[in-house]
């Protein structure tokens, strides 16, 4: 049997801008019987994508958004500082 057995989490979008909201929402949610997880938050802007929270992961290794999508930057802009947020 399974530690995660009758568990849960979640995935996917959350409405609103404010993080810490959202995880203290989904913590009281999920009262120790769950998994925590974070949030897509898309009203925050570019960087708080699935992508770009990944990407703010990514230690000496900044990115930014282009008009195709993510790329490789020599410094964090403002798209990994949101995401990091």
């Amino acid at each position: 049997m399974s530690l995660l057995a009758g568990t849960v989490t979640g995935m996917g979008h959350w409405p609103g801008t404010s993080m810490a909201e959202a995880i203290t929402t989904v913590l009281g949610e999920l009262a120790g019987n769950g998994v925590p997880f974070q949030p897509t938050m898309d009203d925050r802007g570019p960087g708080a994508d699935r992508i770009g929270q990944t990407a703010a992961m990514l230690v000496d290794m900044p990115v930014e958004a282009s008009t195709t999508g993510y790329r490789l930057a020599h410094h964090q802009g403002i798209i990994g500082r949101r995401a990091r947020d």
